[in-house]
C-alpha cells in the first residue's frame, strides 16, 4: 500500500527554499520560508542569526528585493 504524502511533507522534501528579503525585511509568511523553517528547526538559532545579518546588509545597501538560497544558509 502506498502512503499518500501531504502538501507540507512534499514541500519540505522538494522545495528549493528560496527566501525573499524585500526592503530589508525577510518575508516570513511565504510557503517557502515556512517549509524552510520547519525543515531546519533543529538549527534555527544559528540560521535566524545569519538571516538577521542578511536583512541588515540588504537594508543598509538599500536592496529592494533579494532572493536567498535557504539550503546554502543552513
Amino acid at each position: 500500500m502506498t502512503d499518500i504524502r501531504g502538501y507540507n511533507e512534499l514541500m519540505d522534501v522538494y522545495s528549493l527554499h528560496q527566501l525573499m528579503i524585500r526592503k530589508g525585511t525577510l518575508l516570513e509568511q511565504t510557503p517557502e520560508f515556512i517549509s524552510f523553517k520547519r525543515t531546519y528547526i533543529s538549527r534555527w538559532g544559528s540560521i535566524a542569526y545569519v538571516l538577521h545579518l542578511l536583512e541588515k546588509l540588504m537594508s543598509d545597501s538599500k536592496v529592494e528585493l533579494c532572493y536567498v538560497e535557504g539550503r546554502k544558509v543552513a
